[in-house]
C-alpha cells in the first residue's frame, strides 16, 4: 500500500520533515490557512476552493485508501465488480476498442469434456 505524504519545512533546519497525510491532518491544514486569512481581504473564488476543499477533500483520502486496500496490488479496479480487472474487449461495429471489466477464463477441453478451467 503506497502512502501519501505532505512535505513541511522544520523549523530548526533546511531540511525538509516529511508527515503521513491523513484526513484529520487536512481538516487542521485547512483551518489553519482559513484562520490565517480571517482578517485579510480575499477573493471570493479562494473562500469558496478553501470551502470546497474542508468539505471534500478529507472524505476523498478515506474514500482512496478504501480503494487502495481493494486493488491489492492489481492496476485496475472496477466500481461495480472488485473482483473484475480492465480488459480490452473486442471492437464494435464503430471498430472503437474499448476498455470494459471483464474475467480472464481458461478452459481445456478433451473431446468436448472439460477438463480443468481457470479464472
Amino acid at each position: 500500500m503506497s502512502r501519501r505524504y505532505i512535505r513541511t519545512r522544520s523549523s530548526s533546519q533546511n531540511e525538509p520533515d516529511f508527515k503521513e497525510i491523513n484526513p484529520l491532518a487536512v481538516s487542521e491544514a485547512i483551518s489553519a490557512i482559513n484562520e490565517a486569512l480571517r482578517e485579510k481581504e480575499i477573493d471570493p473564488k479562494v473562500k469558496q476552493k478553501l470551502n470546497y476543499a474542508k468539505k471534500n477533500w478529507p472524505g476523498k483520502l478515506t474514500e482512496y485508501e478504501t480503494r487502495e486496500k481493494q486493488l491489492k496490488g492489481r492496476n485496475s479496479l472496477s466500481k461495480t465488480d472488485p473482483d473484475a480487472s480492465f480488459m480490452r474487449m473486442k471492437d464494435d461495429h464503430m471498430r472503437n476498442g474499448q476498455l470494459k471489466p471483464g474475467y480472464n477464463v481458461q478452459a481445456s477441453t478433451d473431446k468436448h469434456y472439460i477438463l480443468n478451467y481457470t479464472l
